[in-house]
């Protein structure tokens, strides 16, 4: 699992989950094998003219399999950035990130007042589903407790999946993600509003057991 991507400054986009690699049936033997565990994307500082973008998340590799990192959130009026889920989209309906095949899902687009969204963020994507306004979704399959995509900025209730950060409110800054959950940074509040950032991934490693 990838690091998760950082949340965009002011009206933002969270950040996307870090990709998802559920391989099975791997054979080992008694040696060290290199192991990348990528670390999670920053998140956007606090901002005037122009605000940013969060930072995309970084790979994770094991045994020749590579996640990809997690997509940035987009800034004010910015679109969210591709990765192994993709960021959302900044206010203003720009468009989120895409996801990667068999990664994750795409982030989600931003709103705007004039459609309920009040200048909202959309939120990342996660493992399992695309990123809304409120937030990507957590992976279902056995990593179920990882891979949530970050809350978009300034909406209400704008809760992430699981381990991400939740978006910021009025005047302040999207929550970080938690460590080793590839989960994604929430989206900045508005004015100015510094992103969260997102989560460093991780490498599990399970053997079958004759018991």
């Amino acid at each position: 699992m990838a690091g998760g991507g950082g949340g965009g400054a002011q009206h933002a986009g969270a950040g996307g989950a870090g990709g998802v690699i559920n391989q099975g049936g791997l054979s080992v033997t008694a040696q060290a094998y290199s192991m990348i565990v990528g670390t999670g994307g920053a998140g956007a500082p606090s901002c005037g003219t122009p605000c940013y973008d969060g930072a995309d998340g970084v790979a994770s590799s094991a045994f020749g399999y590579v996640a990809v990192g997690g997509g940035g959130g987009g800034g004010a009026d910015a679109v969210g950035h591709y990765g192994g889920s993709g960021g959302g989209g900044g206010y203003n309906i720009r468009a989120g990130g895409l996801g990667t095949f068999g990664q994750g899902w795409r982030g989600g687009t931003g709103g705007t007042a004039g459609t309920g969204g009040y200048y909202c963020g959309g939120g990342g994507g996660g493992a399992s589903n695309p990123g809304y306004l409120n937030g990507g979704s957590a992976a279902t399959t056995w990593a179920g407790s990882f891979a949530g995509g970050g809350g978009g900025g300034f909406c209400s209730g704008s809760g992430g999946g699981a381990g991400a950060g939740v978006g910021g409110g009025v005047g302040t800054p999207g929550g970080n993600a938690i460590a080793n959950t590839g989960s994604g940074g929430g989206g900045g509040g508005n004015v100015g509003a510094a992103g969260g950032s997102g989560g460093s991934g991780i490498v599990i490693i399970r053997y079958l057991s004759s018991q």
